[in-house]
This record gives C-alpha cells, structure tokens and sequence, in this order.
C-alpha cells in the first residue's frame, strides 16, 4: 500500500490531481487494506485516480473491487454527483459514513447513527451464561466485553447521554439481574459507586463519560509529545471540557517556544495568561490562542496584535490622560 501512497503522492506533487484546501495536508490515509482518498469532484482527478489503481494493479497483481469502493460526496451538488458516477464506478454512500468501525459525518451524528453502538452492547449480553455467573463473574465479564465495546469509539466522539445511559443501563441489568431488564431493588449499590475504584468502595467498572474524556484527552497529549503523528497537520476542533481539563492537567517547560502556546499554556510558573489576565484574553480571538506560540509571540511582539479592539482602547486612553495628568 505503500506503493500506492507514494503513486498518488507523486501525481500530487506533479499538479495531476488539483490542490485541496490549504488546511488539508494530507490526501490519503492508509490503515491495514483500507485507504481514504481525498480528491476534487471533477473528471480530471477521477480518471487520474483511475489510471493510478490500474498502474499498481499492473505491477503489482493487486486490482481494485470497484463494488466494495464507495464515493461519499462533501457539499456536492447534482452535476458534480452525476460526474462522479460517470467517470468512477463506484458506489454513492452518502454521509454518515462508517470507517474502522467509527462512525464519521459532516454534521452531528443523529440517535440513529448512534443506535447501532447501542445494540451491539444489547446484542453481546450472555443471559443464557448469567445462572452460571456470579455476580463477581458478571462483573468481570461486564469489564472485559460490554464496557470494552464502545472504547474504540468513544476514542473518536463524545458520546452522547443518552447512548451513556442506554449502555450503563444495559451493564446495571446484567450485573444485578442477569438480563436485559432489572428493577430497582435489584441494585445493591448506586451506579455511580459502582464505577468508583475498589480502593474507593466501588467495583471498578468505567464510568464512559470520564473515561471517553481520558480517551480524547491522548489525542492532545500525542499532539504535543509525538512530532511524528502523520495526523499532526490535519485541523481539530476539540471538546472545550477535554481542552479545558488537559490544560489543568499539565504544565509547559520553555525550550524554544515553538511548541507552547502563548496564551492558553501553563508557561509562566505554572500558570497561562487565561489565568493571570482573563480580561485580556477575552479580547483575543480564538484561533490566536489556539494557533499562537510564545516563540512566535515574543518575536516582534506579536502578541500584541492578537488583541481585538486594541486601537479604540489607545484612543480612549489618548482621550484621558491628559485629564489624568
């Protein structure tokens, strides 16, 4: 697959495939056999995309199924629908899309996109095992398969309360009961302690809220530790709760600077400008305090022009001093 990569890599560099936005850096993304392509809706890429399958088929004997490859149109109109049936027989799957599992859209997923997720929990309930099992049993089992289920995803997307509820309801029942269905005299503990650590009094099984803010939180710490991430360069809008709790967790020690961000970091002895001048960093943008590093900052003083608003509050400033005086 390699090959196929470095194939596509080189019509890119060549200008045989046109530019994509200035953000995307990456076009292909490659796990195991699956490959992810991004390209322009117009013929010119899809024939292109074409005779590259059909050159790497030819060196290396493997050719491309046409009816398990899908096409998933963003923001396309009809023409540009039909121009990609025509010169590229695949199959039209429109989003939302599912790829290694995950669930992936362009908007917000909806309860049916969800609902699946919700059933395979459901679905992997042994009550036929459940006489068997003790309630010690049920919890292991509860740890190693129904809670271990939704990880992979949860990696990826905050899953919403009522998927949380519907998959804690499903683990209380078979914990308590056995089955699908419990009453609530059934429950000796509360599910809240139940998810507490043993040392705590509970029972260790994951709370999936916390632990889906853990799980998203590695992303953040790999973005920052890991410079040979292939995903690094590609644009993230992350959760302002996981955002929030990953910056109170971690302090930055200065190097150069290219990689603490000046606003937002906890650079100054442990503490970030958020903290010591909130009012201040209200007056800048967002993506000035998510892009902005103190190397960049300090050159020049930059910083200074990432406060919106600054040239009226000079000329309110011009207008008093003399008072002040």
């Amino acid at each position: 697959m390699e090959a196929l990569n470095a194939l596509i890599s080189l019509a890119d560099t060549m200008g045989s495939l046109r530019s994509l936005h200035h953000k995307i850096k990456e076009r292909v993304f490659l796990y195991a056999d699956d490959v992810a392509i991004f390209l322009k809706a117009n013929r010119q890429d899809l024939v292109m995309l074409r005779t590259i399958l059909e050159i790497f088929a030819g060196a290396t004997g493997l050719r491309t199924n046409m009816t398990k490859c899908l096409i998933s149109p963003i923001r396309c109109d009809l023409e540009s629908t039909v121009t990609l049936l025509t010169n590229f027989p695949a199959k039209i799957e429109p989003f939302p899309i599912r790829y290694l599992g995950i669930p992936l859209g362009i908007r917000s997923l909806t309860k049916n996109d969800l609902q699946p997720l919700v059933d395979r929990v459901a679905n992997r309930l042994p009550s036929w095992k459940a006489g068997l099992l003790t309630k010690a049993g049920r919890a292991v089992l509860i740890k190693s398969t129904l809670s271990a289920i939704p990880t992979h995803t949860a990696l990826a997307i905050n899953l919403s309360p009522w998927v949380i509820k519907c998959i804690d309801n499903c683990r209380r029942n078979f914990l308590w009961k056995g089955s699908k269905e419990a009453k609530g005299g059934h429950c000796l503990l509360a599910w809240p302690r139940v998810c507490r650590l043993p040392e705590l009094g509970g029972l260790g099984i994951v709370d999936l809220q916390k632990f889906g803010y853990a799980l998203r939180m590695r992303w953040l710490w790999l973005r920052r530790s890991d410079d040979l991430r292939p995903w690094l360069e590609l644009p993230a809008e992350g959760e302002r709760l996981v955002e929030a709790m990953f910056q109170a967790s971690i302090y930055v020690e200065l190097g150069d600077g290219k990689k603490a961000l000046f606003w937002t970091d906890r650079w100054l002895q442990g503490q970030s400008l958020l903290d010591l001048a909130p009012c201040l960093c209200d007056a800048v943008g967002s993506r000035c305090k998510q892009q902005r590093t103190v190397a960049d900052a300090l050159l020049h003083d930059k910083w200074i022009s990432d406060i919106s608003g600054l040239s009226l509050c000079r000329s309110y400033w011009n207008i008093c001093k003399p008072g002040i005086a």
